[in-house]
């Protein structure tokens, strides 16, 4: 009932995060003015021309290794599976003899379903520049050939596949789009280019952001001197909560694998024998302006004779606002033990965790800090060895921890992180209760453990290598007394990596 207890306050605290992302993120629509509505009778298209040279499309892309080019990852997956739509209605413009009447007419008409642009020049194919709209291709595509059809695919994949600071912009789009088709396209040769438009274009939103900040200063400025000379006192705070202002922390979702191997303590210590963890991690950003993130993470223990399923976690990251150049953010974490009472028998202790905490954090183009303060609940947990129960009583737990990080671009698009971590871990009394051996009770206890960090991230990907050491606890003390194993972990400390795949 605990347990059942806890996931429920859990899952309510993120419906009432998640009902206030959505009343406070209005309607929002993303698209170049055409909503297909005037496309009439679209039929989807399955096979012919545009069938193979979509495949041709996709070969091509395969042999440049798009995937690798830091923007373009998922311009293959858009190329290849999404819809094709043909718009059946045409309007004839190649008459000739037809009277001007007749041919104002028709060019009304074709630009009424969307077959002309603004200037009456045609149009092939039209496409909302979002993920996995179907592209609408008319008539007049029919009439290309083979290499334009290809250079077509491609160039309305990537207004769907681009950054969406990216996708929208026409000229950078097809400057892309040559680099791919055009004779001798090579690797380096799109890398370059794609990452010529994505510099250009984060120069164009940075200078945006600077004018935009500067205007809202000046506002801000008169305002308090308004304020001022009415002699009412002015607002001077800095954070504030849902601000719109561009983040200066890179929050793309992810999906992760990590390893960590334990230092495991002396037998005598020993309550959690575990060698070894893997862990699979998914962490999604599904609303606009990646204000709010949600996490699930599988475990998997290794013990010296057995494995077995390891804890659940489930995790939640909420935006409060800016300090500064800092980033705040509202943290929640809560690790379930997937094991019954008779299971966990000569296995780490099965103990439920629920931890919520704040940091602040500053990613900046030479390092990285982040700074964390988190506090988690007590609980308890039974088991049975050699026929006696014990019940494991972990106190609250205040934690206080700092990441830091020095970057260096090693080549275009490839960043290199070194630095390391500290965090300070402090509790109350820790009991051990049964009529057997391994009862005690500690009194308050800490746990101060530091560890270096290495980092490379090469486009969508980073690969870590880390490390944590206890440096001083109070005498008799592990981290198995803390209790947390997806957390801090167990032993003296760990060692590990991780590769992730950030889009």
């Amino acid at each position: 009932m605990k347990r059942l207890f806890i996931v429920m306050l859990f899952l309510g605290l993120l419906a009432v995060i998640v009902s206030i992302e959505f009343a406070s993120a209005g309607p929002t629509r993303v698209g170049n003015g055409d909503d297909g509505g005037d496309l009439e009778s679209p039929v989807t298209v399955k096979t012919g021309i545009l069938v193979e040279t979509r495949v041709e499309a996709v070969k091509l892309l395969k042999q440049l290794n798009v995937s690798g080019v830091p923007g373009l990852s998922q311009l293959i997956p858009e190329t290849e599976k999404t819809e094709l739509l043909l718009v059946s209605r045409n309007v004839d413009l190649s008459n000739t003899q037809s009277s001007p009447e007749e041919r104002s007419a028709a060019l009304e008409e074709a630009k009424a379903i969307g077959a002309v642009n603004e200037n009456y020049q045609p149009v092939y194919a039209r496409t909302f520049p979002e993920p996995h709209a179907a592209p609408r291709f008319f008539p007049a595509a029919l009439l290309l050939d083979r290499k334009q059809l290809v250079a077509l695919h491609i160039h309305e994949a990537l207004h769907r596949a681009l950054p969406i600071s990216l996708r929208e912009n026409e000229q950078a789009v097809s400057r892309i789009t040559l680099a791919l088709t055009t004779k001798g396209a090579s690797f380096d040769r799109v890398k370059d280019v794609v990452t010529r438009e994505l510099d250009r274009d984060a120069a164009a939103r940075a200078t945006l952001a600077a004018a935009s900040a500067a205007a809202s200063a000046a506002a801000s400025a008169a305002k308090a001197e308004a304020v001022a000379k009415q002699g009412e006192p002015a607002d001077t705070s800095v954070l504030k909560s849902g601000s719109t202002s561009a983040a200066t922390v890179n929050r793309a979702s992810l999906v992760e694998y990590s390893y960590r191997s334990f230092f495991l303590p002396e037998s005598q210590k020993k309550q959690a024998p575990v060698s070894s963890l893997h862990s699979l991690r998914s962490f999604l950003y599904p609303f606009e302006g990646d204000s709010f993130g949600f996490g699930v993470e599988f475990t998997f223990v290794v013990l010296p004779e057995r494995s077995y399923l390891g804890p659940l976690g489930l995790s939640s990251q909420l935006k409060l606002g800016r300090w500064g150049r800092s980033d705040i953010d509202l943290f929640a974490e809560l690790h379930l033990n997937t094991l019954s009472d008779g299971e966990i028998k000569n296995t780490p202790v099965g103990r439920d965790t629920a931890t919520v905490g704040f940091a602040i954090e500053r990613e900046a183009k030479n390092f990285r800090l982040n700074n964390k303060f988190y506090f988690t609940g007590a609980s308890d947990a039974t088991q049975q060895i050699g026929g006696v129960d014990y019940t494991y009583k972990f106190a609250a737990i205040f934690g206080a921890r700092v990441l830091a990080l020095a970057r260096t671009e090693v080549s275009r698009g490839a960043i290199f992180e070194w630095g390391g971590m500290a965090e300070v871990l402090l509790a109350n009394s820790h009991e051990v209760t049964g009529n057997g051996p391994l009862a005690e009770k500690n009194g308050r206890l800490r746990v101060v453990s530091v560890g270096p960090e290495l980092g490379y991230s090469t486009g969508d990907f980073r690969y870590s290598l880390s490390g944590r050491f206890i440096i001083d606890s109070t005498p008799g003390i592990s981290l198995d007394q803390v209790g947390d194993l997806m957390g801090s972990g167990v032993g003296q400390g760990s060692w590990g990596g991780a590769v992730s795949w950030r889009f």
